[in-house]
């Protein structure tokens, strides 16, 4: 495939699962996908940036084939579901997910040579759907972001006899600085 018409392939299959019709700043499908807010090309007509941030985006991530892409913002959207494994981002720099309903296990990044930064924070992964994964990307060497997580599960009491023993653990909110 022509690498324009693979990119164009999709930007629509975007639009179609994270309902582009009720987006803030809509896409005409019938215009050159240039013209479409939040898509930055390169001299080449290949997407570079999509900074769809902040846009009412809804649904499933699908899988990006944009091989060229530098920089993708989904960031406050009210998007649903695991973190595709973004196979196809070889030129991925900066990953911005925050602030969605994201949830599951994150995909393995390794071989995303160029990535630097990614931010995953306000969603609702936990360590255990972080960690695995990212703890082996050595190119991030500027900001990787993940907390707070919204609060996963439902509030709990328990009674404990004194001198009893009861394990805590306290889910991390806006409250708690992430710098401890």
């Amino acid at each position: 495939l022509d690498g324009r018409y693979a990119d164009s392939l999709s930007l629509v299959e975007l639009y179609n699962s994270c309902s582009g019709a009720n987006w803030s700043n809509t896409w005409d499908l019938n215009t050159p996908y240039n013209t479409w807010f939040g898509v930055s090309t390169g001299i080449n007509g290949r997407v570079l940036v999509l900074d769809l941030s902040n846009n009412n985006l809804s649904g499933a991530v699908p899988e990006l084939d944009l091989k060229l892409l530098h920089h993708l913002d989904l960031s406050n959207n009210n998007l649903q579901g695991p973190i595709p494994t973004f196979f196809n981002l070889k030129s991925i720099e900066t990953l911005s997910l925050a602030n969605n309903k994201l949830a599951g296990a994150i995909s393995d990044f390794s071989e995303a040579f160029d990535l630097i930064e990614i931010d995953v924070s306000g969603n609702r992964f936990t360590f255990e759907d972080i960690l695995p994964n990212f703890a082996s990307i050595s190119s991030i060497t500027d900001i990787y972001s993940y907390s707070p997580q919204q609060q996963v599960g439902e509030q709990e009491q328990a009674i404990v006899a004194i001198n009893g023993y009861y394990d805590l653990c306290l889910p991390i909110d806006e409250s708690v600085s992430s710098n401890i």
